[in-house]
């Protein structure tokens, strides 16, 4: 991604910090409020959120793609037999167009009990099966800013962090984190990693004219 110098990977994340950028898992992301990383595939409005480690870059939808339960009670440190994953894996990616530009990858599913978690590795991940599509982690929203950043979109959404056994992490309206049991219904903001080598065909980021693959 040529229009994002500010992502440009280092050693272990970003090669140049700002007040731009933040370093999450090898990566580079983007923080606060950039108003050019929207971007448009597959009859969906998406927001650049970085480059991970191995050069694939990290997608996330502006909207939730639909509302359900986590998943059943008490399986909170089970994101591989959770209802989300199943959902987004087995509906929503077989029917993204063109999705082989979707890299497959293991995804950090950890368990914290603060609010303000803002871990940069993944060092007890409970995911062991890798997947097309995700959510984010309650480390990697405080990471861009919280409810001052573009990932608070003023709807109820569930992250992939979970609290305990039986509750994981929600961000609210308003922006700020929750913990709800599983079985309760939020919306699920689908993330992906589309390889390196994709080709912007068109637009210039904005909201009005966003990027083309």
């Amino acid at each position: 991604m040529d229009q994002f110098s500010a992502l440009e990977l280092g050693e272990n994340g970003c090669k140049t910090p700002t007040d731009n950028n933040y370093s999450y898992m090898g990566g580079c992301y983007l923080n606060g409020n950039p108003n050019n990383n929207y971007i448009w595939y597959s009859g969906f409005l998406w927001r650049i959120m970085g480059i991970n480690a191995d050069g694939t870059v990290r997608l996330i939808t502006d909207e939730n793609v639909t509302v359900i339960p986590w998943g059943a009670n008490n399986t909170a440190e089970n994101w591989d037999g959770s209802y989300a994953k199943d959902w987004l894996n087995n509906y929503f990616y077989p029917r993204l167009k063109g999705n082989d530009i979707i890299k497959e990858e293991t995804w950090c599913s950890e368990t914290t009990t603060d609010s303000s978690s803002a871990r940069t590795e993944c060092t007890n991940n409970l995911s062991m099966q890798p997947a097309y599509v995700g959510l984010i982690t309650l480390d990697e929203y405080n990471l861009a800013g919280g409810s001052s950043s573009y990932l608070d979109i003023g709807q109820y959404q569930w992250t992939m962090t979970s609290y305990n056994s039986s509750r994981a992490w929600s961000v609210n309206y308003f922006g700020n984190a929750d913990i709800d049991a599983v079985s309760d219904t939020f919306g699920l903001r689908a993330v992906i990693n589309v390889n390196s080598d994709v080709t912007i065909t068109g637009g210039n980021g904005t909201w009005s004219n966003p990027y083309e693959i």
